[in-house]
């Protein structure tokens, strides 16, 4: 079954080795997809997958998590 990103797979965000992203950035990347593309908040949060290791990346991650739920 396929979901409303299109895929039945998930989508994977290597944000690994990044020195820095911008609030905005990531509030119209990851935020504009519900509110501007219109894609359901539940999709987003399911096929989307922030992947790090460095533990000190938690923060975009929560970020990133943040700004889908508000949108």
């Amino acid at each position: 079954m396929k979901s409303v990103l299109g895929t039945s797979e998930r989508i994977y965000v290597d944000i690994e080795g990044l020195i820095t992203l911008g609030s905005s950035f990531l509030e119209e990347a990851f935020g504009g997809l519900v509110r501007e593309s219109g894609f359901k908040r539940s999709d987003v949060e399911k096929y989307i997958v922030i992947e790090f290791k460095d533990p000190s990346l938690k923060f975009y991650s929560d970020e990133i998590s943040k700004y889908i739920r508000e949108a």
